[in-house]
């Protein structure tokens, strides 16, 4: 994969922003030196005010729904690969190089997912909100876990397990991912690494947990009967606390104040699920309007 098909790049990077942020600056200036160099696609969709129009491609849309804003990515982006990046992880400089490699490397995965650093590491907010969800895709990541599908933001998707996929908002995170996920199309590689950097207090977090969980399985209720509903919302009651936690064990052997941050995790474990269940049964509400 040394060359994109045509006029289209090897690598587009969707940046969906709700509102216009300062957060952007950073990844950005990570980011556009490494797009420069290799011919990558920068695109910045939804409120475009924090990003500079000589080096990324602006898709304005005036919409807080950010599942929405990412479907406009998805279908805006010409790469052979699309990665859909966050205004709080910041790539490392070979990121791009990296992702491009992998994928050379890897011609029958659909997908290839990367790791995070936990660049928010000093207040117990911080790692917890981290290990709740981040804890199976921090380095060193030989292979994937089984439990459950990785986080959208760590995933570079070939553009063929996009094409004809996207076609309502929610396609992506409800339809899509999980569907890659169960059928073994992902591989990992912990050379793609970026910093993750998301403090915003021990509420948010938990709160957060319900926020993703309900916006995610709220889309998916739409293709399910009623009893798939009720058993989609028992399943995650049952089990999405445990998997959670038992993470989160795993990866904070020999943590400081490992306690206090399991009993965060175990909150917005709970939170997660019942998220996920709110979701299943009575749809996406409002959430999507706040998933970070």
């Amino acid at each position: 994969m040394s060359a994109g098909s045509g006029d289209r790049p090897l690598l587009s990077v969707v940046l969906a922003m709700r509102e216009d942020s300062d957060d952007l600056g950073p990844v950005l200036s990570a980011l556009l030196p490494q797009a420069r160099a290799l011919g990558v696609e920068v695109l910045v969709v939804g409120a475009t005010g924090g990003a500079d129009a000589n080096d990324a491609r602006l898709v304005p849309l005036a919409d807080p729904n950010v599942l929405r804003l990412r479907m406009v990515g998805a279908h805006e982006a010409r790469g052979e690969i699309v990665v859909f990046g966050e205004d709080h992880a910041v790539p490392d400089p070979d990121w791009c190089e990296a992702i491009i490699r992998a994928h050379a490397e890897h011609p029958e995965a659909a997908v290839v997912v990367g790791c995070f650093r936990n660049g928010t590491d000093r207040t117990l907010a911080g790692r917890a909100n981290f290990f709740s969800y981040a804890s199976p895709y921090a380095p060193p990541m030989p292979v994937l876990s089984q439990l459950r599908p990785p986080p959208i933001s760590l995933m570079s998707f070939k553009r063929t397990a996009l094409d004809g996929k996207c076609e309502q908002v929610g396609d992506l995170e409800a339809s899509v991912l999980p569907g890659l996920f169960e059928a073994g199309q992902m591989v990992a590689d912990d050379r793609v690494l970026a910093d993750h950097f998301q403090d915003h207090g021990l509420a948010w977090s938990i709160a957060n947990g319900y926020t993703c969980a309900r916006a995610s399985y709220g889309y998916q209720r739409r293709v399910l009967r009623w009893r798939e509903r009720l058993a989609q919302a028992r399943w995650s009651l049952l089990h999405w606390p445990p998997r959670l936690f038992g993470e989160a064990r795993a990866g904070t052997r020999g943590e400081k104040d490992r306690a206090l941050i399991l009993g965060v995790v175990a909150l917005i474990a709970v939170a997660t699920a019942v998220g996920a269940a709110v979701g299943s049964l009575f749809g996406p509400g409002s959430s999507p309007d706040r998933v970070p």
